[in-house]
């Protein structure tokens, strides 16, 4: 006889596998709603940060322009209006530059004068204008994330900036800026600042910034002077008229070129030196050159009388007969014999010596006379006795 074995089947829990899928499905569902905001709130955030670096970006701008033009600005009625087109217009903002942030709103800035030290001053405030109301949350997070003293309008329309850190009024900047829209506050200490590190030039240092007394362009004087300059350092240098220097006038390894016929000139006494061919240095006014050294040349030229104070010494020697070039040279021979250049040949130079002779024979009273020829002169004779007779009886007499 078999035995039969019946099997028990296992209970089914229906109600509890439900409730446990039905609460996961809230979990699920849950999570999903919350992930959905955070990734709202996220998209939100980086909305917020965008608009925070666009009014930041134009706002730079804005100040920067305000430094330029700040001469301009203080000589015009004000307040004035800067938008986002006069911006990109002068360059301050590249082309392409979205007039409108995100949210459709547009940024514009109201410049006025501020006089409160006694001095004039610029301050400004920029805001945006139309578009979307932002929620509060939205303000608060652009105005803490700007670059400088952002802000916001409240619900009185009142500019505030982010933590409470100031307030103005728009009206007294031109603008008409409404609750929900961003504001930035560029005060006169701002602008200062700014206008420190702006193209300009300054009347006193910039600590750590010599580039912003540092040229770009070629200045024009209009014809007005440059006074009081202690030493100018320059690659060179264009005059049309004068220099004066009450000094020395000072060349490293260059030349005092001149032009035209010139040279330099002494004003108080009138010489100097000048060229006026290619051949000559000259002396202006033919004055005299005077030293107490020695004037050394190829050869000297006087087109008139040669004196000296002590003696002429002739350094060049010859030997008589030696040939010569032209005639009239002076030499001398080595023992200091003068000579001189006569018919292409050295000669001696010596008196043209003439001797006149008289003689007579006697034996009383005898007498010869000789006498000079017709332009010569008397330089010197003597006589000689012959006696025939007894000695001491002939005697000779010069006349």
């Amino acid at each position: 006889m078999k035995k039969t074995i019946k099997k028990k089947k296992p209970e089914v829990h229906g109600g509890f596998v439900s409730l446990e899928i039905m609460g996961a499905l809230v979990v699920v569902a849950l999570a999903a709603l919350f992930g959905a905001e955070k990734y709202s709130d996220y998209l939100d955030e980086q909305g917020w940060v965008v608009a925070a670096r666009h009014a930041s970006q134009f706002n730079e701008a804005s100040k920067q322009y305000i430094a330029d033009h700040r001469d301009e600005l203080l000589n015009q009625p004000l307040p004035k209006r800067i938008t986002p087109a006069m911006l990109i217009k002068t360059g301050y903002l590249q082309r392409g530059f979205a007039e409108k942030n995100g949210f459709g709103q547009q940024y514009v800035t109201g410049v006025v004068k501020n006089s409160a030290k006694g001095q004039p001053a610029l301050q400004a405030l920029t805001c945006s204008v139309q578009g979307d109301t932002l929620p509060e949350k939205g303000m608060r997070r652009i105005a803490a994330q700007i670059n400088g003293m952002g802000g916001y309008v409240d619900e009185k329309n009142i500019a505030t900036g982010a933590y409470g850190g100031w307030k103005s009024q728009p009206r007294d900047f031109g603008l008409d800026c409404r609750h929900g829209h961003i504001a930035i506050a560029l005060s006169s200490e701002i602008l200062g600042s700014v206008l420190q590190e702006s193209d300009r030039l300054y009347r006193f240092q910039v600590k750590h910034k010599p580039e912003l007394n540092r040229m770009h362009t070629a200045i024009d004087m209009g014809g007005h002077n440059l006074n009081n300059a202690n030493t100018v350092n320059a690659k060179k240098g264009h005059y049309s008229e004068e220099i004066n220097a009450g000094g020395n006038i000072k060349t490293q390894g260059g030349w005092l070129i001149t032009q035209h016929g010139k040279g330099w000139l002494n004003e108080a006494h009138g010489g100097g030196f000048y060229m006026n061919d290619n051949d000559w240095i000259r002396s202006v006014n033919n004055k005299g050159i005077y030293t107490g050294g020695q004037l050394k040349g190829g050869t000297v030229r006087a087109d008139g009388r040669l004196s000296v104070g002590e003696f002429l010494q002739l350094d060049g020697t010859a030997q008589p007969g030696w040939g010569c070039s032209p005639n009239g040279l002076v030499g001398r021979t080595p023992e200091g014999a003068l000579l001189s250049c006569q018919n292409g040949q050295w000669r001696a130079i010596s008196p043209n010596l003439q001797i006149v002779r008289a003689e007579t024979t006697a034996y009383r009273w005898p007498h010869a006379t000789a006498r000079c020829p017709a332009g010569k002169k008397l330089v010197g004779g003597g006589g000689n006795c012959r006696s025939l007779g007894p000695p001491g009886m002939g005697w000779a007499v010069l006349v």
